[in-house]
């Protein structure tokens, strides 16, 4: 054993003997597992922050990204005057957009007439429901966020055409 270990397993050894001698042999457990339950009860509140904070990262992240998907569209829209038929996660790579790792182009709405554009990205995490956010060219903006059913949540909001 190491020698730190071996004065603490000499002191409980003493301090056992002596509640022996007392009369309170069963108190040294019951010292340990109240000890125990208070360290769990730790745990779970720390457990229980750590996902929270990370659910509204995911949030976060998308709607960082759905800020600049609409940004880098309305910049190819200023120099050709119209916006892609289709618009994925792949196509805005190749125009030099990388999104966060786990978000996607998950609805992507033209206008009839192509001047408008929604798009709808979602993180995808294995821990909880998607995070969302639409972006509205025609509000010039983020319209709605947040988590749960993912992009079908937000469908009366993409579907405005």
């Amino acid at each position: 054993m190491t020698k730190s270990v071996k004065p603490l397993i000499e002191r409980t050894r003493n301090r056992l003997e002596s509640r022996e001698i007392e009369g309170e042999q069963g108190s040294l457990i019951l010292d340990i597992l109240i000890g125990m339950a208070i360290f769990a009860l730790v745990a779970i509140i720390a457990v229980s922050a750590i996902s929270q904070y990370r659910e509204r990262a995911y949030e976060q992240a998308v709607v960082s990204d759905a800020g600049a998907v609409g940004l880098l569209l309305e910049g190819n829209y200023t120099d050709t005057q119209s916006y892609p038929a289709q618009v994925t996660s792949e196509s805005l790579a190749a125009d030099g957009l990388t999104l966060t790792k786990n978000v996607r182009v998950a609805v992507w709405t033209l206008s009839g007439t192509g001047d408008t554009f929604n798009v709808c990205l979602e993180h995808a995490n294995a821990t909880s429901d998607d995070a969302w956010a639409v972006y509205d060219s025609a509000k010039g903006g983020i319209v709605a966020k947040g988590r749960g059913a993912g992009c079908s949540a937000a469908e009366a909001v993409t579907a405005t055409f």
